[in-house]
């Protein structure tokens, strides 16, 4: 309908363009690790190298990496714990650039897991972590480290111990 210089537009159905959108949403298709690490190429170019070691690692260490669906780039690391897939890092893109996260709240069911990963990763990464703010909150936080403040070994490091740490604690208790 126009009325003069101004054209409005109605919807054929009360709420389509929030369908409309949520469907285009989820028909999008994960972001696969070579978009991933080409973006960061391309973008960060700093960061590709502690990016692509992350992946490796995640890969010698049984992690199963999967791509995330929406707007930003992410690829999530899960890791079998006690017969469940638990996502226990993502590489992300944000506004700040890209990160990893330390996902400990998918942990925080087991606070015997949570406290592993945070002991490990705080101890790695000392300035990055409260740990009595992260307990407080009974492992509610995801702490993002920027990409480019890691090197390629440390970002190794973090993987093997986090690793080694929470397949230790998973099977002991």
């Amino acid at each position: 309908v126009e009325d003069a210089d101004v054209e409005i537009i109605s919807p054929e159905v009360f709420g389509q363009e929030l369908a409309e959108a949520k469907s285009e949403r989820s028909r999008r298709s994960p972001w696969k690790i070579d978009e991933y690490l080409d973006w960061i190429q391309t973008y960060e170019p700093g960061s590709a190298s502690t990016a692509a070691a992350f992946v490796e690692v995640f890969k010698r260490s049984g992690y199963e990496i999967a791509g995330g669906q929406g707007d930003g780039r992410t690829l999530n690391a899960r890791l079998s714990l006690r017969g469940k897939p638990m996502t226990v890092f993502a590489l992300n893109t944000a506004l700040r650039g890209a990160m990893i996260e330390c996902c400990f709240e998918h942990l925080a069911g087991d606070p015997h897991l949570a406290d592993a990963f945070l002991s490990v990763a705080a101890g790695l990464l000392p300035s990055r972590f409260d740990i009595a703010e992260i307990r407080n909150q009974r492992y509610g936080r995801r702490p993002n480290i920027p990409l480019s403040d890691l090197t390629p070994d440390v970002a190794e490091t973090l993987v093997l111990e986090v690793t080694e740490a929470l397949v230790k604690t998973s099977t002991s208790g």
